[in-house]
Order: C-alpha cells, then structure tokens, then sequence
C-alpha cells in the first residue's frame, strides 16, 4: 500500500531492485494510465492532481519530487548506454540541456536517425558538379580510408554508389599521429540550391 499527502492511497505490485543509474523510483505504465498525473521533465518532477475534494486540496497543492534531474535524465538514454558514461555527461552538460542528453550519446551517434518530416535535401542548379579529382594516398592513408568505408557501411552511414560524379577526399594529420578524414564538397556547394530561411513544414 502506497499513501502520499493529499491523494488517494492506492495498492500496486513492487520489484525491489537495483537500479544502476541511480533512480529513485520507477512507475509503471498502467500506474501513469491510471492517474495521468503532469510530468515536467525539465524540472524532474511528477505533479498529482485530482478533481475529487476528497483527495485534492486546492490550499496545499500537492507536488512530490519523485525523480531528481540525474534519474530524470537517466530515461533519455539508451539501454545500451555505460552508467558510468552517463555520469559523466550528466555533470558536464550544464541541467537546462538534460532534456536533450540523448544528443550527446555514443551508443546513438553509432546510428541514424529515423526519417521525418525534417529530412535534408540537397537540391542542385543545373548540370551535376564536375568529377573531382583523386589524391594519392599513402599506405597509411589508404588503410584508414577502407576502415572508415567499412565502418559507415556497416553503421549505415554510406552506401555503395554508381554515381556519375564523385568528391575528393583527403586526409589532416591529428596531434595524436592519427588522420582525420575530410571531402572536399567546394564544387558541390557550388552548385546547390541554398535555402536561406529553413523552416520545418
């Protein structure tokens, strides 16, 4: 049996577990169905109000922290998601952003997006840019540009093309010794459509 100030007692089934994220307390579905209580996820809090005078006092309005912000913001992440990781970003991402916290996963930038309304399109004027040049590649070069094809592959970032045109790619050393991938899209730009007031329809 469950009982809060200014609201209906009310039984449920309970699991205790061990939450590796740290929640304070996880609702079911059928619970929120029930009650349709105001969630603020912004705030990290859950607001129960209630028609009946029985339950609800207008004088002393009833709202109970249930989750705080890290336990709220927990929920915006993927399954797959380390703990440890989202502490991290937890506290480096200042709290007006946890509602987007899921912008800053590893586990989902791994991933695109599903389609919708807003996805881009690039329109060109005219004929297809020329065909860029090709660059030669040093072996070093060349093994981490088929790492990086077969990589966003199999990510589903890329996939394999009979385009008529194409754009050079080419490589900036990292102060680490690695090498940093770039395309030179100068003449497609060239020939794109610009948009200057993008709006979602």
């Amino acid at each position: 049996m469950v009982e809060l100030p200014s609201f209906p007692s009310f039984a449920c089934e309970s699991l205790v577990i061990d939450t590796p994220k740290g929640e304070d307390l996880i609702l079911r579905f059928d619970f929120l169905n029930h009650f349709d209580p105001s969630i603020d996820c912004r705030q990290g809090l859950i607001t129960f109000n209630s028609d009946h005078k029985d339950y609800y006092d207008p004088s002393e309005s009833f709202s109970n922290e249930v989750s705080s912000a890290k336990s709220c913001a927990a929920l915006l992440w993927d399954e797959e998601e380390e703990p440890e990781e989202v502490e991290t970003v937890i506290k480096v991402v200042p709290s007006v952003y946890h509602q987007y916290l899921d912008v800053f996963s590893k586990v989902k930038a791994e991933k695109l997006p599903p389609h919708c309304a807003c996805d881009h399109h690039i329109k060109l004027e005219g004929s297809l840019p020329p065909v860029g040049v090709i660059y030669s590649l040093s072996n070093q070069e060349s093994d981490t540009f088929r790492c990086y094809i077969s990589e966003n592959l199999e990510k589903g970032f890329i996939r394999p093309s009979a385009s008529s045109t194409g754009e050079p790619v080419l490589f900036v050393k990292k102060k680490d010794g690695g090498l940093h991938l770039c395309v030179d899209y100068r003449k497609l730009n060239a020939v794109t459509r610009k948009n200057k007031y993008p709006v979602p329809p």
